[in-house]
């Protein structure tokens, strides 16, 4: 099978990959990453795209909040693991989702939930940037 029809198979095909991701900034020192939607092989690129343009402004923490992720699959997990490398070293880095959600899952599965800081809501990992 060819990298196009895998493309074509993907889940979601045909929405806007660029719409994945936003970055906003609640507190000093702190940008936060809210992904929506599909995390899969079309949408991997804009979001690994929006977390290193996040890396590059000038703020050590990284939130990446995953609570409205509906499909969660290896790629997204490929892509936290790229920018964990990528962010040691610069400040603290958490992951807000939903206990119950599919990235919950995935996390867990492959022993990354206890590589991650979790956070089960977006108030909590903000406090945790303010303490680390």
């Amino acid at each position: 099978m060819t990298s196009e029809q895998l493309a074509d198979r993907a889940p979601g095909r045909g929405r806007a990959a660029a719409g994945v991701a936003r970055l906003s900034y609640p507190q000093p020192d702190v940008t936060v990453c809210t992904v929506a939607g599909d995390v899969d092989m079309v949408t991997r690129p804009a979001l690994a795209e929006r977390l290193r343009a996040a890396m590059g402004d000038d703020n050590r923490h990284l939130v990446i909040d995953l609570s409205a992720v509906a499909y969660f699959g290896s790629t997204g997990l490929h892509t936290l693991v790229e920018i964990l490398d990528e962010h040691q070293g610069r400040g603290h880095l958490a992951v807000v989702l939903d206990a119950n959600a599919r990235a919950a899952a995935s996390l867990r599965a492959t022993g990354l939930d206890k590589v991650f800081d979790l956070h089960r809501e977006l108030a909590s990992a903000l406090r945790a940037c303010r303490s680390g």
